[in-house]
């Protein structure tokens, strides 16, 4: 059996699209259960949530301490399949989607974390330029085009399409509450977060492109200056898991550091966001965005880096 396991904070605009997809999503093999987490919605989810409940075979839990991954923790109690399927409250499953995540648990008897491919589904095609410039693996959890199935790294997990094995979780593995959706800035890498984790103790992760599911994209998360206040998040993110740079940074930039950052992401952050102002300036709205998103990442990372280091 699968556990298709999602926590929901106000998804009343979503949540009636997704089900839809979900009462024609082909079963798989040994059957499949629901387990949704209401988040302390305000909005009319609860409601939602009770009419599908009849429909679909699902469960619905309450969680009412705010933050996603505490809601995911709660659920985990409570399903009972040999896969854990994760997902959002905001996505449309195509209908092999259950299927292909079995068959890759199946065949792939070395990964005990599995990927799916995560496609957009804009409210309006964007720009060029906008694809080209906005980091979309990072603002939608949008699959990079060139992953190949098989053995992927920890951090090509996310969480609208990602599926653990049950022995992983009753060997007392979690998600960190302190990581993920919640209220105020949180830090972004709700996911990728447990997964680097279960990679630095031997676990594998492998990547099936036929599972696929649509991140249903709102017109409001297309707004430039919502996608800047998401690097912040992202930044705060990976300083958070440790993330110190890409492979091309030398071990002596990383190394000088103040108050526990690495003076490089400070230098950077300067230069982005006098650039950012200046193109601001000129009507450089591209130039703006790139320079901008960047800063507000490093900004993000610094300040994450020296709180951790006061609360040591």
């Amino acid at each position: 059996m699968l556990s298709v396991i999602f926590a929901t904070h106000n998804g009343q605009k979503t949540l009636p699209e997704m089900f839809e997809c979900f009462a024609h999503v082909y079963q798989p093999p040994g059957g499949w259960q629901i387990i949704a987490v209401d988040n302390a919605s305000t909005d009319r989810t609860s409601e939602i949530l009770s009419v599908w409940r009849e429909k679909l075979p699902m469960t619905v839990l309450e969680c009412f301490t705010p933050g996603k991954n505490h809601a995911l923790n709660h659920a985990i109690e409570s399903a009972s399949g040999d896969l854990f399927v994760f997902t959002d409250d905001d996505i449309r499953p195509d209908r092999r989607w259950l299927v292909k995540l079995w068959e890759a648990a199946r065949d792939a008897k070395q990964a005990d974390v599995f990927a799916g491919k995560i496609l957009p589904k804009w409210p309006f095609q964007p720009p060029e330029w906008f694809l080209e410039s906005v980091p979309l693996g990072v603002v939608y959890s949008i699959t990079p085009r060139d992953i190949k199935e098989g053995f992927i790294p920890s951090n090509r997990v996310w969480g609208p399409n990602m599926a653990v094995r049950r022995s992983v979780f009753e060997k007392g593995w979690r998600f960190d509450g302190r990581v993920g959706p919640g209220p105020g800035q949180y830090l972004m890498g709700s996911e990728t977060e447990l997964t680097g984790r279960l990679s630095a103790a031997g676990y594998r992760c492998w990547y099936q492109p036929r599972a696929i599911v649509e991140h249903i994209i709102d017109a409001k998360q297309m707004d430039l200056n919502w996608i800047v206040a998401r690097g912040y998040r992202a930044g705060k993110g990976a300083a958070m898991v440790g993330a110190e740079g890409t492979k091309e940074e030398s071990t002596e930039r990383v190394q000088r550091t103040a108050l526990g950052v690495p003076l490089w992401r400070v230098r950077i952050f300067a230069e982005r966001w006098s650039k950012a102002k200046f193109s601001w300036l000129l009507g450089r709205e591209r130039d703006w965005f790139e320079a901008a998103y960047s800063a507000k990442y490093q900004a993000g990372y610094i300040v994450q880096k020296i709180k951790s280091r006061g609360t040591r």
